[in-house]
């Protein structure tokens, strides 16, 4: 029973009596109580930026060299099994691509599993593959018609030869030949390329060198790994030429967007636009 002069007993539906909230903003009430506030407004949804990577540059370069050796092993018996020959070569390299992209993600989920993160997620796929795919369509123009004709003329006034890049694709394609070769250029080599030289390579490097040195370097390389021999060694040049310059092309892409996503649809883009020359009527 209280009497007339006794403070009153607190009851639980008054808010000084509630446990206080951490989890919730608050804001000075009566007495200076600190009470519950209104929820702010939800952050706005934006695409997660590529950041620093976990592995260093050579890590990632020996990594690809382990898979690219494990997925020529596997894919060999597909060369004795397919014919003819050029069929062949691109069931191989449709195989030997998927095997290398397992291997890698196999290491890096092992060894450096925050790599997507890292890498960049895109916020928006949809978008960001739209981008990434316009971004290809517009490089191999820039790359067909600007960037090659310039070296081939370089070329031509060093040796007095007009050089000739060699076909990569084998000719007379029909049935399997002309599946494999869609898969191989829309899908395999995009995912697989990208992966190592945009999302492993490229990162890698910036981090050590910066960005222009590392876009440099992961398209030299790029272009390396393009080699093919042709008649005249000027017509290779003038192939790996280009391809450094679509290297240089898609690693852009990635720095701008910030995604693995974004390259992938440009290399794919930019492929399709050189399989409709290739395997298209005439």
């Amino acid at each position: 029973m209280m009497g007339p002069m006794d403070p009153p007993e607190p009851r639980p539906d008054r808010p000084e009596a509630l446990p206080p909230r951490p989890d919730l903003p608050t804001m000075p009430g009566a007495g200076g109580t600190p009470v519950a506030g209104p929820p702010g407004p939800a952050a706005p949804r934006t695409r997660t930026a590529a950041g620093a990577v976990s592995w260093r540059w050579w890590e990632a370069l020996a990594a690809y060299l382990v898979a690219l050796l494990l997925a020529g092993a596997v894919s060999l018996p597909v060369l004795q099994a397919v014919e003819p020959r050029g069929t062949a070569e691109l069931v191989a390299s449709v195989v030997a691509d998927a095997v290398m992209v397992g291997l890698l993600l196999l290491w890096l989920r092992r060894f450096h599993p925050g790599w997507a993160d890292a890498v960049g997620r895109p916020g928006r796929p949809l978008r960001e593959a739209g981008a990434g795919f316009i971004g290809g369509l517009v490089l191999y123009p820039a790359v067909a018609l600007g960037l090659a004709p310039l070296v081939g003329l370089a070329i031509e006034a060093l040796t007095g030869a007009r050089p000739s890049p060699p076909a990569q694709l084998p000719g007379q394609l029909t049935g399997l030949g002309v599946a494999a070769a869609i898969v191989f250029g829309l899908v395999a080599a995009p995912v697989q390329e990208e992966l190592v030289f945009r999302g492993l390579l490229y990162p890698a490097l910036r981090g050590r060198f910066g960005r222009w040195p590392a876009a440099w370097g992961q398209a030299l390389l790029f272009g390396a790994v393009h080699y093919v021999p042709a008649p005249r060694l000027a017509g290779s040049l003038l192939l790996q030429a280009a391809m450094v310059g679509t290297g240089l092309g898609l690693a852009l892409i990635y720095e701008r967007r910030g995604n693995l996503l974004a390259p992938i649809a440009a290399h794919a883009a930019f492929n399709l636009v050189g399989l409709a020359f290739v395997l298209g009527p005439g």
